[in-house]
């Protein structure tokens, strides 16, 4: 312990002791918050495209979805009447485009 009679040599020992020890737990806590920033944002990103993949496949299976029963609706309406289906079908599906 220290007793105030100790020599230059080891005050200057201690103090550089207590500046690696300072120097290695900022070190070590910058690396700790980089690390958890960096995991924050890989969390983040991949949350945010895992979302709008599901949005998207939502999207699509609507829009197939959508088409398929208009194409039913198309068919059984040209059956009924007799009339073609390409007549019943290509004009109302590019009309929505």
């Amino acid at each position: 312990m220290y007793n105030g009679n100790t020599s230059k040599c080891s005050t200057f020992l201690i103090t550089v002791y207590i500046v690696v020890v300072i120097v290695v737990v900022v070190v070590v806590l910058v690396v700790v918050v980089v690390v958890v920033v960096i995991v924050v944002v890989v969390i983040v990103v991949v949350a945010a495209a895992t979302a709008a993949v599901i949005a998207e496949v939502i999207v699509v299976v609507m829009v197939v979805g959508l088409h398929g029963l208009l194409i039913g609706v198309m068919a059984l309406h040209s059956y009924r009447n007799n009339s073609s289906l390409c007549d019943n079908l290509v004009v109302p599906v590019l009309s929505i485009y």
